[in-house]
């Protein structure tokens, strides 16, 4: 009985028919039978989970494009929202502004009334009657603004409180305050203005002794 060799690697076997692609479009693969063919076709699985990431693709794409549009939305909303409150802090400004000057409208009138009196009548004591009633009326805005000044004059030196614009030996302690250049003011107890101020340095001129 004759013996059947094997053929080469990948060939066929004496006696055998080979396997043939029935298409080469991948229709599958062919294989002769006795009675008839079987055709071997790829998974179709693989087909519908490649679908699937596309559709996955396709709706995350989508939930970009939205959160885009809706990010472009808030920054335009946030432009309109910013604009608006520049424009309300610029008003309350003008507004707080108006008040400030109407307050000191009366001051200016009475102050044009008391120069209109010294110059048609000479009244010079008139005159300084009418300066009095100015500063009283400054003194009563101020006040309704929460401002009032604070006495300098004598104290101990505080650069809280003052601001020395001199030193200068004189017959008081040192770091006293001798003169009141310009007077300091509070406004609803924190210092507004320091008070410009000469301070001593002492009868000696802050020479120690001997």
């Amino acid at each position: 009985m004759a013996r059947l060799r094997p053929g080469p690697v990948g060939g066929a076997v004496r006696g055998q028919t080979p396997l043939r692609a029935s298409s080469p479009l991948g229709g599958g693969l062919r294989v002769p039978g006795g009675v008839g063919t079987m055709t071997v076709r790829p998974s179709e699985g693989c087909g519908e989970d490649i679908q699937a990431l596309r559709d996955a693709l396709a709706e995350r794409e989508e939930e970009i494009r939205e959160l885009r549009r809706r990010l472009l939305e808030l920054q335009a909303e946030f432009d309109n929202y910013r604009k608006r409150i520049e424009r309300e802090r610029n008003a309350l400004a003008e507004e707080e502004q108006d008040r400030v000057i109407r307050d000191f409208l009366p001051v200016y009138d009475s102050l044009e009334r008391a120069l209109e009196t010294l110059e048609r009548d000479g009244n010079a004591e008139g005159f300084v009657e009418g300066i009095r009633g100015i500063l009283s009326q400054f003194r009563e805005i101020l006040a309704r603004k929460g401002c009032e000044p604070f006495p300098a004059l004598g104290r101990p030196f505080d650069p809280a409180y003052h601001e020395a614009v001199m030193v200068q030996a004189a017959e008081a302690e040192k770091n006293t305050v001798i003169a009141e250049l310009e007077r300091g003011w509070l406004r609803n107890g924190k210092v507004l203005r320091p008070a410009k101020v000469v301070v001593s340095l002492g009868p000696k001129g802050g020479d120690s002794d001997g």
